[in-house]
C-alpha cells in the first residue's frame, strides 16, 4: 500500500475503538494492511479511516461499508455483533 493510501490514526483509538467496530476477523485484515507510525500513531488504510470517522455513532461497521471497502471474512450483521466484549472470540 502506498503512503498516500494511508491515514494517521491515534494508536489507542485504533486498538480500543476501531477493533470493536470492525469485529475480530475484520480487525485482523486491518492489522495486516496498516503499520506503526510515529509514537502513538497507527497508519491505516485511508478508506477504512474515513468510514470509521464518518460512522455516525454506529456500534459497528455496516454491511454496505464492508462491501465498499472489499473487506474479507464473514462477520455477523453489524447490529448483531457483541462489539464491546473484551477477550470474547467471534465464531
Amino acid at each position: 500500500m502506498v503512503d498516500d493510501d494511508l491515514a494517521m490514526m491515534d494508536a489507542d483509538a485504533y486498538e480500543n475503538q476501531l477493533k470493536p467496530w470492525l469485529g475480530v476477523r475484520r480487525f485482523a485484515w486491518a492489522d495486516e494492511h496498516s503499520r506503526p507510525g510515529p509514537r502513538g500513531i497507527r497508519c491505516v488504510p485511508r478508506r477504512l479511516h474515513e468510514a470509521f470517522v464518518n460512522r455516525a455513532n454506529q456500534r459497528a461497521i455496516t454491511d454496505e461499508e464492508e462491501r465498499a471497502l472489499n473487506l474479507p471474512g464473514d462477520e455477523p450483521d453489524w447490529h448483531q455483533r457483541d462489539v464491546y466484549s473484551r477477550g470474547k472470540r467471534e465464531s
